[in-house]
């Protein structure tokens, strides 16, 4: 493959280094999800996407703390 792009081997181990050094990261996707997880993932991308405000937020927050103390006694 890498004779293909007209590259040569030192070539493309030097971008990938390079890539390496910018990104901080190994340029490569190594998670190949499931048949499970891709479902999953189409079924999150669906779904519309709940909108709320910080004082919104706070307030959710503050009910789920009342909801587990009242669970707790």
């Amino acid at each position: 493959m890498i004779k293909s792009t007209g590259l040569t081997v030192s070539d493309a181990v030097r971008m990938f280094m390079t890539r390496i050094a910018r990104d901080r990261a190994l340029p490569l996707d190594l998670f190949q999800p499931n048949s499970e997880t891709l479902q999953a993932i189409e079924e999150a991308e669906m779904e519309p996407v709940e909108r709320t405000s910080l004082d919104g937020l706070r307030a959710m927050i503050r009910d789920d703390k009342a909801e587990i103390c009242k669970s707790e006694k």
